[in-house]
C-alpha cells in the first residue's frame, strides 16, 4: 500500500480540497510567521497575529508541507514537515509577543502539538522507526477494532481472536509500502503480531498467508474481512460501520473526525494511546479503559517514555 503520510491522504479526509490552505501556507512561511513548535525544531505551527496567518483557512489535522511546495532544509536535504493550526487553542498575544494557550484548551492543544510531532516525524523518517517504539501501539489498536467490531456483530471468541490477528496485520500494512510480501516479509509482520498480541503462531500465520502483499486501506480491510475471519456476520461490516463504532472511544473536538483518520494514519493512533496513557482528562475514554486492561501492571507508562524517547532523537 501506499503509506498515508497525512491525514489529509486517509479515506475519513482525502476527499478535502487543501489546495487553497496549502497556497496560504506557503505564504505565510516565506513571511517568517510560522513558529516552531514546543520540542521540534522543524514541525511548525500556525499561531495568527498578523493578517496574513490569520486569513489562512482553518484546518483540523496536522497539515504536512511537501517538498513540492517549499520543504524544510533538514541536514542539507530537503524534507516534508508538519503543521498545526492551533488558532482554536489560544489566541496571539502582542503585548507578550506570544502565543497564549487559553486554559480550557490545554488538553487539547497538547494532544494537537504530539500529533504534529508524531507527524513530522513519520514524514521526516522511516516508517519502521514507529512501528518499532513498542508492541503497544499494534496491541491497543488490534484490540480497539476488535473489540468493537465483536460486541456490535456477536462474533464469538474464536472469531474475534483472528479479527484481533487480522487488523494487527492492517496495523502493519499502514507502515509498509506498496510490494510483494515475501516469505521473510510475512514471517516478520507474523513475529509482530504474535509479540503484541499473544495470540498463538497457528491463527496468526492463517491470517498472514491469505496476503501476497500489504492490505491497502480500511475499505480492504472491511471487504476482505469475511474472508479472512470466515464468519458471514462479518457481510455487514463496511468503512462507515467501523467508523461509527469507533467514533465514541475518544473526547474532545472532532472526535468522529480523529478516530476515523487514526484507523489509517498511525501517528493519530500513537498520540490517542500516550494522551490516554498519561492525561486524567482521558480517563473516562473508552481507549484508556483498554489501555488498563491490555496493561494492568504499567498502564502504558513505559509506552509513554518508548515514544518520547524516540520522538527526542529523532527531532535532535
Amino acid at each position: 500500500m501506499t503509506i498515508f503520510k497525512s491525514a489529509y491522504d486517509t479515506l475519513a479526509c482525502r476527499d478535502f480540497v487543501m489546495t487553497k490552505i496549502r497556497h496560504a501556507l506557503d505564504a505565510v512561511l516565506h513571511t517568517g510567521h510560522l513558529q516552531s513548535i514546543p520540542g521540534s525544531a522543524t514541525a511548525k505551527q500556525l499561531e495568527g497575529g498578523v493578517a496574513i496567518a490569520n486569513e489562512v483557512p482553518s484546518f483540523i489535522h496536522p497539515f504536512v508541507m511537501d517538498m513540492g511546495t517549499v520543504g524544510s532544509h533538514v541536514g542539507g536535504q530537503a524534507k516534508p514537515f508538519a503543521v498545526a493550526d492551533v488558532r482554536m487553542f489560544g489566541k496571539y498575544d502582542i503585548h507578550k509577543a506570544a502565543f497564549v494557550v487559553g486554559i480550557s484548551n490545554k488538553t487539547q492543544y497538547a494532544f494537537h502539538i504530539l500529533r504534529t510531532r508524531l507527524t513530522n516525524c513519520w514524514v521526516q523518517e522511516a516508517p519502521s522507526l514507529l512501528l518499532n517504539v513498542s508492541p503497544m501501539g499494534m496491541k491497543t489498536y488490534s484490540a480497539w477494532i476488535s473489540q468493537q467490531v465483536s460486541r456490535k456483530l456477536l462474533l464469538d471468541a474464536r472469531e474475534s481472536m483472528i479479527l484481533q490477528a487480522y487488523a494487527a496485520f492492517f496495523y502493519w500494512s499502514l507502515f509498509q509500502e506498496d510490494h510483494p510480501l515475501h516469505s521473510n516479509d510475512k514471517n516478520r509482520a507474523a513475529a509482530s503480531i504474535m509479540k503484541a498480541t499473544g495470540i498463538s503462531s497457528q491463527l496468526v500465520l492463517g491470517v498472514v498467508e491469505h496476503f501476497e502483499k500489504p492490505l491497502a486501506g480500511v475499505e480492504e480491510f472491511c471487504r476482505l474481512s469475511k474472508e479472512v475471519v470466515g464468519s458471514i456476520r462479518l457481510a455487514q461490516l463496511n468503512e462507515g460501520l467501523l467508523f461509527a463504532l469507533l467514533a465514541n472511544t475518544w473526547f474532545g473536538n472532532d472526535k468522529q473526525e480523529v478516530t476515523a483518520v487514526a484507523v489509517e494514519h498511525p501517528p493519530t493512533w500513537l498520540a490517542m494511546v500516550s494522551m490516554a496513557s498519561q492525561d486524567r482528562s482521558y480517563h473516562n475514554t473508552e481507549i484508556n479503559r483498554l489501555i488498563e486492561r491490555l496493561d494492568r501492571k504499567d498502564k502504558g507508562q513505559t509506552f509513554v517514555r518508548a515514544l518520547n524517547v524516540t520522538l527526542d532523537a529523532a527531532e535532535a
